[in-house]
């Protein structure tokens, strides 16, 4: 009788030392994978950093040459020689275009309390 408990002891603290080593490998497992996500959470953030800077070159791009244009007579008849109001509102129309694709290019983020 001896005998046996002597050999089943061994083969508990092998299991024991298995489950702890696991223990060990999910703990690592879950560092490993937090680092991934704040990684991806950065390239992304990047990522709409970029975008937002090439939308808005686009878009001064695009409003430089309409100016251009425009100044230069190759628009239609009718809107040849606007008058101070339509310029005007023709700049609150591109201001607000802008400011929609910022909004769009810089989603609002809730304040995730620690």
């Amino acid at each position: 009788m001896f005998g046996k408990a002597s050999q089943l002891r061994p083969l508990e603290l092998q299991k024991q030392l298995l489950v702890a080593e696991s223990e060990l490998s999910r703990a690592q497992l879950a560092g490993e994978w937090q680092v991934l996500v704040d990684e991806v959470h950065g390239f992304t953030d990047r990522a709409r950093t970029v975008t937002a800077w090439t939308l808005a070159g686009a878009l001064l791009v695009a409003s430089s040459a309409s100016l251009a244009v425009s100044r230069n007579g190759s628009v239609s008849a009718k809107a040849e020689n606007p008058s101070w109001f339509q310029r005007v509102l023709k700049a609150l129309q591109l201001a607000n275009s802008m400011l929609s694709a910022f909004r769009a290019a810089f989603p609002q983020r809730p304040v995730q309390s620690a």
